[in-house]
């Protein structure tokens, strides 16, 4: 490698030594048994090692590079060219012993923090003890493994475990949700489902319609936009619980497919409606709906279709796209100034 693209990479903060010492800083205080602060300690000390080797080529290898194409014409290169005049050798010169000040520098920060010096200290209690098998090695000293790619991949698989676990959780919240709203569906058709001119939001009267083959209660509403008379029929599904297999290490009951947790969706019944481009985009949009399990979500949506006259896109803010598309796709933002505290903006499908 060209001396003068290592001095530049040795004069820059070393990301190894700062990764272990931002290991070293979260694990225990006092705990050496600890894996994480074992790993980001050997790591801080190979680092250190390293740099070490490193700064035995600064003089006069490094900082004398600019007149290597001087005394040897064969090491000219394109990152070394000769110096054509005395002021450019004296700048090069000059880059040269500032980039190795600044290594210098660099490491003495590092070699000097409290981090290397907790590092030392229990290295030399190590030493020190009886217990310790010390061995004398001539030259170098060797190391075996690369303790920071260790430390990196340690790191990765504490993040994986960390995600995993915020997984789990947002999941058993989202459960808590469901079950919530599962308490409370009537209250919020009978509410917000009033709320929107254009759109009733009804709940069947017959006690059939609400059973399902097993005569368990489904819960379950109808929709009906007013100005086209156009029908929508939704039915709550969710997916089946099981103890065992499907469990996670807890025993915790889980989702079989680990998708939502239950789902508002729409009744198939093709056969008994016009199959319209508007009743089609309100199908395309409840079935790309995010948080499937959240009534007032949905209902909001459909609310958004309740207008009888064409909107123009929110992002191009024309009626039609290139391809002659009203704007029938939605997309949601908060908006606590209406009903459900979320706006639906029209968007055509290319624009989203």
């Amino acid at each position: 490698m060209d001396p003068s693209s290592q001095s530049a990479s040795h004069s820059s903060p070393s990301p190894s030594f700062n990764r272990a010492a931002t290991a070293f800083a979260e694990s225990s205080s006092a705990d050496w048994s600890d894996e994480k602060k074992l790993l980001a300690a050997l790591a801080i000390l190979q680092d250190l090692d390293n740099r070490v080797q490193n700064l035995r080529t600064l003089f006069p290898t490094r900082l004398l590079h600019p007149l290597e194409p001087l005394v040897d014409p064969h090491r000219e290169s394109l990152s070394n060219p000769t110096p054509k005049r005395p002021m450019e050798l004296c700048v090069g010169l000059k880059n040269s012993v500032t980039e190795g000040l600044a290594e210098l520098d660099a490491f003495k920060r590092d070699f000097t923090s409290d981090t290397t010096r907790a590092v030392f200290a229990r290295v030399g209690e190590v030493v020190q003890s009886d217990e310790a098998q010390t061995r004398t090695q001539g030259g170098n000293p060797v190391w075996t493994r690369l303790y920071d790619a260790n430390l990196k991949a340690y790191l990765h698989d504490e993040e994986r475990q960390r995600k995993e676990e915020e997984r789990k959780e947002e999941r058993e919240r989202l459960v808590r949700d469901v079950e919530a709203e599962k308490g409370r569906w009537r209250d919020v058709v009978t509410t917000l489902g009033t709320q929107f001119d254009g759109m009733e939001v009804t709940i069947p009267q017959s006690q059939e319609q609400m059973q399902d083959q097993g005569g368990k209660e489904v819960p379950r509403f109808d929709v009906r936009y007013t100005r086209s008379s156009m029908m929508l029929r939704f039915r709550w599904w969710e997916p089946a619980r099981k103890q065992g297999d499907g469990a996670d290490d807890d025993g915790d009951v889980q989702m079989q497919g680990g998708g939502d947790p239950g789902e508002w969706y729409i009744v198939d019944e093709s056969r008994s409606f016009e199959r319209t481009a508007l009743r089609k985009s309100i199908v395309d949009a409840v079935k790309a709906r995010q948080r499937k399990w959240d009534i007032a979500y949905l209902i909001t949506l459909l609310a958004s279709f309740t207008s009888h006259t064409p909107q123009p896109c929110a992002k191009c803010n024309n009626l039609l796209d290139g391809h002659a598309h009203l704007a029938l796709a939605r997309k949601d933002v908060l908006d606590d100034s209406v009903p459900g505290g979320i706006k639906w903006l029209p968007y055509h499908p290319g624009c989203l």
